[in-house]
C-alpha cells in the first residue's frame, strides 16, 4: 500500500501533468488566433515554455494534440452559446439574445474554426463534432424563434428557418468580420436587422 507521501508525490505529478496539458492546449489555441492553423509540438513548446520531450508524452502527434484544443474549444463553446429561457419574450430580445450569443461563440471559436477546416480532409471525428455543432446550433434558433415559425405553413416554415439558420452560422459571421472587415458591432446590426425581416411577416 502507497505511504501518505508516495500518494501526494503521485498527485503532485498528476496535477501538473494536467496542468501543462492545458497549457499546451491553451497555446495551441493562441496560435490557431494569429493563423497557426496546425501548430508543431515544437512551436507549441517553444511559445509555451514547455520542454517537446514533455510534449510527446502527453500527445501523440501535433493531429492529437490540436484536435484536443479544437474539443476543448468546442466544449466551451457550447456554454457560451446557451440562451436562458429560450423562445421567451418579444421578438426583438430574442432576436438580440441570439445573435448575442452566437458573436459571443464566434469570437472563441473563430481560430479553432479554421483549424478544424485544415484537418477535415484526415480528421472524421472533427467532421462528425461540425455536424453534431450544426444540428445544435439549428436547433436553438427554431426553439428560439418557435412563436414566428409556428404561425407558418410547413413550406415558409421550412424556408424562414434556414434563412435564420444561415445568418447566423459561424461562417457567415466570418465572412462578415474577416473578410468584409465589419466590425461586431456593426455585425450585430447586419444579423438583427435582417432577422427581423425574414421574421416579421409582411403587413
Amino acid at each position: 500500500m502507497s505511504s501518505p507521501s508516495q500518494s501526494s508525490r503521485s498527485d503532485g505529478r498528476t496535477e501538473r501533468r494536467d496542468d501543462n496539458i492545458l497549457l499546451a492546449l491553451r497555446t495551441a489555441q493562441c496560435l490557431f488566433d494569429e493563423g497557426m492553423l496546425v501548430p508543431s509540438i515544437e512551436e507549441v513548446a517553444k511559445r509555451s515554455g514547455l520542454s517537446p520531450r514533455s510534449l510527446y508524452r502527453y500527445f501523440e502527434d501535433r493531429q492529437t494534440m490540436v484536435r484536443q484544443a479544437i474539443d476543448l474549444v468546442t466544449q466551451e463553446a457550447y456554454k457560451l452559446g446557451a440562451i436562458d429561457n429560450i423562445g421567451v419574450g418579444p421578438l426583438a430580445t430574442r432576436i438580440d439574445e441570439i445573435v448575442t450569443a452566437r458573436l459571443r461563440v464566434y469570437k472563441t471559436v473563430a481560430g479553432s474554426l479554421r483549424a478544424s477546416a485544415a484537418l477535415y480532409p484526415t480528421e472524421n471525428e472533427l467532421v462528425g463534432a461540425a455536424n453534431r455543432s450544426l444540428h445544435l446550433k439549428m436547433l436553438q434558433c427554431s426553439r428560439q424563434f418557435e412563436p414566428e415559425l409556428s404561425r407558418l405553413d410547413e413550406r415558409e416554415r421550412v424556408a424562414v428557418s434556414e434563412a435564420c439558420n444561415m445568418l447566423l452560422m459561424m461562417e457567415s459571421i466570418h465572412v462578415l468580420h474577416h473578410r468584409r472587415g465589419l466590425s461586431f458591432d456593426t455585425i450585430a446590426d447586419v444579423l438583427s436587422g435582417a432577422l427581423t425581416k425574414v421574421l416579421t411577416p409582411e403587413t
